[in-house]
């Protein structure tokens, strides 16, 4: 049953296995045929980029603090009367 289903899979699997395809242009058609975001979700998913992710948070978190003593109506704001 799984032979069927993923019956195309299987076959770039055994041309893989066979040397007739390579990883790198299985690869490389994979992610120009997927769109930007479904190769976000995959590189996501495989947690590929963690540590970029856990920067670009950091980097938020930096930012939200600064803006709270630029907001106007913040207590904590220099401009808050």
């Amino acid at each position: 049953m799984a032979r069927e289903v993923r019956k195309i899979t299987l076959k770039v699997h055994d041309a893989l296995a066979e040397g007739v395809l390579s990883w790198q242009a299985v690869a490389e058609a994979a992610l120009a045929y997927m769109s930007e975001d479904e190769v976000a979700d995959m590189a996501h998913e495989n947690e590929w980029f963690l540590y970029e992710q856990e920067e670009e948070a950091d980097d938020a978190d930096e930012a939200d603090d600064d803006d709270f003593f630029e907001d106007y109506n913040s207590t904590g704001s220099r401009h808050h009367y």
